[in-house]
């Protein structure tokens, strides 16, 4: 057999079902076998549904429990289930009838697929190996979601996710980073799928008293300071995202945004790098980069506070936003610029503090990737000042921050001229024993 592709990285595991498919009557093969099937990535097995009448059949003719299973057959690298954890009978039963043939093979459609990786919840395994599992179910219902943004209207029907253009057209409206920013989170997509079928993205927003919003930052600040306990990066930390608070703040404020966008903004800023790596590039199972993990984790707790659909989206996509170095990802709105300056906005610090805070970045920096002299280094300064955060500065950005800006650029210019000046003394301090030596 051969899946849809003539180089189908899973065919070993297809040519596995073709011994025993004779013996399993009516099934359909669910998990991550519709991905597989369409060579969307590489399985470590497959899972096949029967009815429960079967599958105690199979038991009874010698086929062998999975370990530590009373609910699952294994036979190779295949099991075979008769339940789905999260799903009700009609929902298994509706798997069963909209199952299509690939191949000879019967599969669960990309729709009802999309439905098993939302309500999976691995109640068989835990703790990390748990975490492992969902990650992976997560990252697949990313991969079904990106398949949808290119293909007809009528098959994004089909795969139960943001299922018209039209949806896209009230997503664009919100931001074009919004499919960036949900696509990692099957939650968010769902919600959004149920929210336009109910009349439009745009409902009613949640706006909380002066006292509720309070309770609310507090309650980031103790989950900041938790994932401090867990992880203290140098620089992307609860001081890091205390401090792009405060600069956001200032920029709604001369902006005249606050009103509008000061509650969003709080919770954006403060989530923008949670749970951060500390390290330039994210490597994980799940396949999240440190902004989309951080998005997911704000939409969680802005779901759990009442925010609306559409604020959601907007948080999610603010912090996506100040992703840095991808050149997939840029700031699409005003209000996703502003963010962005706040995070790089360490440059109205003094020169000493300014400096620390380049030496504690360029720590979480891989060695490979970090400037072999103090020169070198001064030029990736003045470079980044002035090609990345000047073309940032708004007019109002200009008239709090403006000469704290110049100022940097210069001194790091004459710095680049004159060594010798007294400005040297604490880049020397900081900076040089964190170069890559050659």
């Amino acid at each position: 057999m051969n899946p849809e592709n003539p180089e189908n990285q899973n065919q070993d595991l297809f040519s596995e079902l073709e011994n025993i498919k004779d013996q399993l009557g009516d099934y359909v093969i669910a998990g991550s076998g519709p991905l597989g099937v369409r060579n969307m990535r590489k399985m470590s097995d497959l899972d096949i549904l029967v009815n429960k009448e079967k599958f105690c059949e199979l038991l009874q003719s010698g086929m062998p429990l999975e370990d530590g299973r009373k609910d699952a057959i294994r036979i190779g690298n295949i099991s075979i289930f008769y339940d789905w954890p999260g799903l009700s009978d009609n929902e298994l039963k509706k798997v069963f009838e909209t199952r299509e043939i690939i191949n000879g093979l019967p599969f669960a459609n990309l729709k009802e697929t999309t439905k098993m990786k939302f309500s999976q919840t691995r109640p068989f395994v835990s703790g990390e190996q748990r975490e492992k599992e969902i990650a992976k179910d997560r990252k697949d219902s990313g991969m079904l979601f990106n398949r949808t943004l290119n293909t007809k209207t009528k098959d994004r029907v089909e795969f139960g996710l943001p299922e018209t253009r039209e949806v896209l057209v009230e997503l664009e409206k919100i931001s074009p980073n919004a499919e960036k920013a949900i696509r990692f989170n099957p939650t968010l997509v769902n919600d959004i799928s149920l929210a336009f079928r109910e009349g439009s993205l745009i409902g009613e927003d949640k706006k909380f008293i002066s006292e509720e919003m309070s309770v609310i930052v507090e309650e980031i600040k103790s989950l900041l300071k938790r994932a401090d306990e867990e992880r203290l990066n140098p620089y992307h930390n609860k001081q890091h995202a205390l401090e792009v608070n405060e600069r956001f703040s200032q920029l709604l404020e001369v902006e005249g945004l606050t009103e509008q966008y000061g509650q969003l903004g709080d919770v954006a800023s403060l989530f923008h790098d949670f749970r951060h790596a500390g390290t330039t590039k994210r490597e994980a199972a799940d396949g999240m980069s440190n902004e989309e993990m951080a998005a997911l984790e704000a939409d969680k707790f802005a779901k759990e506070k009442g925010f609306s659909v559409r604020q959601r989206v907007i948080i999610s996509s603010l912090i996506i936003g100040t992703t840095f170095g991808n050149p997939e990802v840029s700031t699409t709105t005003d209000l996703e610029n502003l963010l962005s300056l706040a995070d790089v906005g360490g440059f109205i610090k003094s020169w000493d503090d300014w400096v620390k805070e380049c030496a504690d970045v360029l720590t979480e920096m891989p060695m490979g990737l970090r400037p072999t002299t103090i020169e070198g280094w001064l030029k990736t300064r003045v470079g980044f000042l002035k090609f990345f955060i000047q073309p940032k500065m708004t007019e109002a950005a200009k008239r709090i921050w403006g000469q704290a800006l110049t100022e940097k650029i210069g001194i790091v210019e004459n710095l680049l001229a004159n060594p010798d000046q007294p400005e040297m003394t604490v880049v020397k301090e900081k900076i040089e024993a964190l170069l890559r030596k050659e």
